[in-house]
């Protein structure tokens, strides 16, 4: 890790452990949970902030993937075979410890909202709807390869592919598909597919 010169995996493990864990560290990189300091720090939930003259998220399903399972071995195979136009170069990098691989098939409900969604917003709306959970890195590259075309109408935003602020999506139009990352609290358009586990 050379950014932080001389820090260690027994730091990193040490630091983990403190917060309570990878699914509370996780949460607090998506912004779903803050660390307060303090002789013992500690986490607690982020309340959501909506404007209150913003009207209730309403989402709307627009179709359901059914993705099948995969061996994929890194996010560099699966950018080869999803045979990308182009791809934000640092996503292999930046991506690089989360799971590629599908060892089950599973379902994707894409859902289209009626206003430009804010992070905050989806999250509130995922919770009142059956604690709906955002796809992950493996989802995203398994729909780029598996449903090449879905892309092409609407791009699909992969709110579990939290690292370092960004999450992964699919973009393109006739002539182009992309893989590309953008920050979690980009002021997402209303033609955007947010994936969810169905």
């Amino acid at each position: 890790m050379a950014k932080y010169g001389d820090w260690t995996d027994e730091e990193d493990e040490t630091l983990l452990d403190i917060v309570g864990g990878t699914s509370i560290a996780r949460a607090v990189l998506r912004g779903e949970r803050k660390l307060i300091a303090g002789p013992g720090p500690t986490v607690e939930d982020i309340i959501s902030q909506i404007p209150s003259s913003l009207p209730p998220l309403v989402g709307t399903l627009i179709n359901t993937l059914r993705l099948k399972p995969n061996k994929l071995k890194s996010v560099a195979e699966a950018i080869k075979l999803g045979e990308y136009n182009g791809h934000d170069g640092e996503i292999v990098t930046l991506f690089a410890d989360d799971e590629v691989r599908l060892t089950k098939a599973v379902r994707v409900d894409l859902i289209q909202y009626d206003h430009n969604p804010s992070y905050d917003e989806i999250l509130i709306w995922a919770k009142a709807n059956g604690e709906r959970k955002p796809i992950f890195p493996k989802h995203i590259y398994a729909t780029g390869i598996q449903h090449r075309e879905e892309q092409r109408r609407a791009p699909i935003v992969g709110l579990g592919s939290v690292q370092r602020g960004n999450v992964l999506y699919l973009n393109g139009n006739s002539d182009w598909r992309n893989l590309n990352h953008n920050s979690v609290q980009s002021n997402w358009n209303r033609n955007c597919l947010f994936g969810f586990l169905s």
